[in-house]
């Protein structure tokens, strides 16, 4: 982590996100996901952000 942080900090190392809309669309993230079919973290939004 010590290596890596700076290097994600500076933008020399992204990271991806696969972002899914809806609660419905959980099963097949998740089958997505074990098959090998995202990059990056899988995410599955199921509302808006409250905080914003």
């Amino acid at each position: 982590m010590r290596e890596v942080a700076p290097w994600v900090a500076s933008g020399q190392v992204r990271h991806g996100e696969d972002i899914r809309e809806g609660f419905e669309t959980i099963p097949a993230a998740f089958a997505d996901m074990l098959k090998g079919q995202n990059f990056g973290k899988m995410l599955v939004r199921v509302s808006d952000d409250p905080t914003l």
